[in-house]
Formats: C-alpha cells, structure tokens, sequence
C-alpha cells in the first residue's frame, strides 16, 4: 500500500467496520537525529526515515492516518504501523487491566451502536466497583458506597451514577436515544472518574518520589 489509490481491509477507527480502506496519500520524511554518548559526550548522527499514510474508509468515508519507520516488505502493511488519527484513548497509569479491557471493549462500539456503548461503559464502572471493594444490593449502592469512603467526592459519584442510568435505559430498550454528544459525555465523566480513583494518585507517588530524590 504505498501508491493512492491501493486498498487494504482493515478495521476502520471511526466506524469500526472491517472493510476497504483506500490510501489517498503517501509521504516519506527524513530526519537527522543526534546521540550523545553519556559516558564520553560523543555525537553520533543518524538518519530516521519515517512514513506517513492518510486512508479513506469506503464504508464511512472518514480519513485516518498512520506513521511507521519500518518499511523493510512490500508492499506496505498497515496493520504494523502506528496509528496517528483518530487519537485512540488511553486510560492511564494505575488502571487494572479488567477495566482497560472492558473500556476497549466500550471503545469499539461507540461509532457503531451508542446503545451498546452506553451498556459497556457501565460494565466498566461495575468493574471499578468491584476492584474497589464497594458493597451494595445494586450498582447504584455500590456508587454510593464509593462516595461513603470517599473513593471519589460528590460530583464524580453524581457522573458515575449518570453513567449508571443511561446504561440502564439503554439495556432496558427504552425510548430514550444516545446521540454522540451524549456518548462523549458519558466517556469524559467515566474517563474523570478513572482520573480521579487510579491515574491521579499514581501520578501523585511519582512526584513526590522525585521531590524526595532531589531534596535529598
């Protein structure tokens, strides 16, 4: 894949459909970089040549695009490259790996079916209700229980518990539809609450770790 106009079949970021993806446009950008050596301070000068490629979906006809430095086969795989666009979220140091996979999971279908995104995003914060040891008849107690400990404060237990409806509504099949605002809200109040619970704190170690070094 290395001429516009070649197609590839793979799953599609934005729709998420394993379908025809047709390269629009190709570029090769080289870059010299220097090493130091840290033990003798010599320079040593290389050359980096990295590939862009930008692809059209022929399902949903948005674009996306990828960068890799390994271009040894061809024609060129896209499947060993890096994505650049769509940015893929990442939910952070700390996070254990039962809730990443799951919020993948949610991720997945989030262009495809909002109502299946809404049901999977409240699996991921039953996940975080188990992880964290909350107790409760239902998941609506366990949240509760969350802010009792203060795990998380007031307006996180009100965003968790706002996910927790709407992915009652959706698997209850009622008449209330997701649009995609309502869907980046939902990821950004669950992403706030990851922050808050696992990410933050880690971040928070790290510091002061590093505080503690060089005041030492």
């Amino acid at each position: 894949m290395t001429e516009p106009g070649d197609t590839e079949v793979f799953k599609c970021p934005h729709c998420g459909n394993e379908t025809v993806n047709v390269l629009i446009s190709f570029t090769a950008v080289d870059e010299m970089l220097e090493l130091v050596d840290s033990r003798t301070h010599e320079i040593d000068n290389f050359l980096v040549e990295s590939y862009f490629f930008i692809t059209k979906c022929k399902t949903c006809n948005q674009v996306s695009v990828f960068t890799s430095a390994d271009f040894d086969e061809m024609p060129y795989n896209l499947s060993s490259s890096f994505q650049i666009w769509p940015k893929n979220k990442v939910l952070g140091d700390g996070v254990p790996k039962s809730i990443e996979d799951r919020y993948d999971e949610a991720n997945k279908v989030k262009k495809v079916s909002p109502l299946a995104f809404s049901i999977l995003i409240r699996r991921c914060l039953e996940q975080l209700c188990k992880d964290k040891g909350a107790t409760g008849k239902n998941l609506k107690e366990k949240i509760e229980d969350l802010g009792k400990k203060k795990i998380i404060p007031e307006t996180l237990a009100d965003m968790a518990d706002i996910i927790r409806e709407t992915g009652n509504t959706g698997a209850h099949g009622d008449k209330f539809k997701l649009n995609k605002f309502d869907m980046d809200v939902l990821d950004d109040f669950f992403i706030a609450v990851i922050e808050y619970v696992y990410v933050a704190p880690q971040r928070l170690v790290k510091i002061k770790d590093r505080l503690k070094k060089a005041l030492q």
